[in-house]
């Protein structure tokens, strides 16, 4: 048998089986490939590489200029970085990798008070997002504002578990409801809140949308939801 370690992956060829283990976008399959050699492989794994490097040019371009917090730990297969935008605010960004410097897929997440200036300039000015620009540039251009790089020290984490099950990833779902008072903010999953508003008793539905208290502070808060 014989094997390669590549900078994205590690690849693995014996008599019978070819195995490929790679840190892309998207998955390696050369399943029924069984009589490429390990050159032929390899030299396939490197073609695929190339695909993404605008993307990953893209990606690196926001990994050093912006607070990233997401994903941890850091991978070459994930197409999005979750960036802080201000303290109470954080920004996810999806990028196409295809064409990595079009305009991503945003998403904010902090309670609707805090994000919702900053929808309201990317709604604003979607058209002005220039492809011949890198991300960070575009997105500093359309919120009016730099966007703030991790600073130095210790002291630095965000909160962005869900304050009922102190997890952040739920089965796929990260925590996007957040508390709307301004000494609370803490976030929660949708169904985590759900839950949590079940066992109160004065919690009430209407059309959908369900009405508590928040876990931490116990101010009213809502989600949208069916009990």
């Amino acid at each position: 048998s014989s094997g390669i370690n590549a900078e994205y992956g590690d690849i693995q060829l014996d008599s019978k089986t070819t195995t490929v283990t790679c840190d892309l976008p998207q998955e390696l399959d050369i399943s029924s490939e069984d009589t490429w050699s390990c050159q032929e492989v390899l030299k396939t794994f490197r073609e695929v590489i190339r695909q993404y490097e605008a993307l990953w040019d893209a990606l690196d371009d926001i990994d050093t200029s912006c607070w990233v917090i997401e994903p941890e730990p850091f991978s070459r297969g994930a197409v999005h970085r979750r960036i802080v935008v201000k303290e109470d605010v954080s920004l996810i960004v999806t990028l196409d990798p295809s064409q990595p410097n079009t305009l991503p897929r945003c998403r904010f997440l902090g309670s609707a008070k805090s994000i919702q200036p900053f929808q309201n300039l990317l709604d604003e000015k979607v058209d002005e997002w220039d492809a011949g620009l890198g991300i960070v540039e575009n997105l500093s251009n359309i919120l009016d504002m730099e966007l703030p790089s991790k600073p130095a020290g210790e002291n630095t984490a965000i909160s962005i578990e869900c304050g009922v099950c102190y997890c952040y990833d739920m089965m796929g779902q990260i925590p996007e409801i957040s508390c709307n008072n301004d000494d609370c903010k803490q976030l929660f999953h949708v169904e985590c809140l759900v839950e949590w508003f079940r066992g109160l008793p004065d919690v009430r539905q209407s059309f959908g949308t369900v009405f508590g208290e928040c876990p931490y502070c116990s101010k009213p808060m809502h989600v949208q939801a069916i009990l």
